[in-house]
């Protein structure tokens, strides 16, 4: 006759690799939307420096103009936080300004910071007061004669961010720095970035 038929026990073997492996996939997906996020990169002023100054406040013989000149060595870095990205800047420019004028420019040429580095420049700068610039802003000659001359740098950086040449996102770094060039100690002072 029939022969009853015996039912094996469920098992729950496959869900419990289902679940597993669902579990194994949502924790990779966590840890590499937390180390893939596009992050920005960091500018920071590491040292500013005054290598050479020469000024004449128009009452000399020689030179009858105020003039001045300084040679400013800066040094800053940007730092790429990022894993598995770099950050590929394009040409830039440091400027140096006084009174909202134009006194200095250098060109900073396209690089490229490495994934988790940091890129270090060293920028000079050639800061020239001409005659035109001097005779036309009234503040010049009061800042002369106090010793000080108030200044302002201004440096932006445009690059892209590349995470395993996969994701490319555009970032901007700027920074803006106020300083004292002092004529009686040849230094700069009081920078604020």
């Amino acid at each position: 006759m029939y022969q009853p038929v015996r039912k094996e026990p469920s098992s729950n073997k496959c869900f419990v690799y289902t679940f597993a492996a669902f579990v194994f996939c949502c924790a990779i997906l966590l840890i590499s939307a937390s180390i893939l996020r596009i992050k920005n990169p960091e500018l920071k002023l590491a040292s500013t420096t005054l290598n050479q100054i020469g000024y004449n406040d128009g009452y000399n013989d020689d030179s009858p103009s105020p003039f001045f000149n300084a040679t400013i060595n800066t040094y800053f870095s940007i730092w790429n936080p990022n894993y598995g990205g770099v950050f590929s800047y394009e040409y830039s420019n440091i400027k140096v300004l006084y009174s909202g004028v134009k006194v200095g420019v250098t060109k900073i040429p396209n690089d490229k910071v490495s994934q988790r580095k940091t890129k270090h420049i060293n920028v000079t700068v050639n800061v020239n007061f001409l005659k035109l610039i001097v005779d036309g802003n009234g503040n010049f000659s009061s800042d002369f004669n106090s010793g000080m001359l108030n200044l302002t740098s201004y440096v932006k950086f445009s690059g892209i961010v590349q995470l395993m040449k996969i994701f490319h996102k555009r970032k901007t770094l700027e920074m803006t720095c106020i300083m004292n060039l002092n004529f009686t100690s040849h230094a700069i002072q009081g920078i604020h970035c």
